[in-house]
């Protein structure tokens, strides 16, 4: 899957056209997702952990 999107003055925005990603917990771990569209019928979520600090992680996006 490859996205590409134009300069956004938004920083906060963390999404390119179907992948987003959420930091569930600061320094600890994240969830990246791909929404399924016309092009490339496939979905999914993957949550990364550290493995420093794994303390309230959750497996949920």
């Amino acid at each position: 899957m490859r996205a590409s999107r134009a300069l956004n003055s938004d920083p906060q925005s963390i999404h390119v056209g179907p992948i987003s990603y959420d930091i569930i917990a600061p320094l600890n771990s994240i969830c990246v997702r791909l929404e399924a569209n016309e092009q490339r019928p496939i979905a999914f979520d993957i949550v990364f952990h550290s493995l420093e600090n794994s303390e309230g992680a959750s497996d949920r996006c």
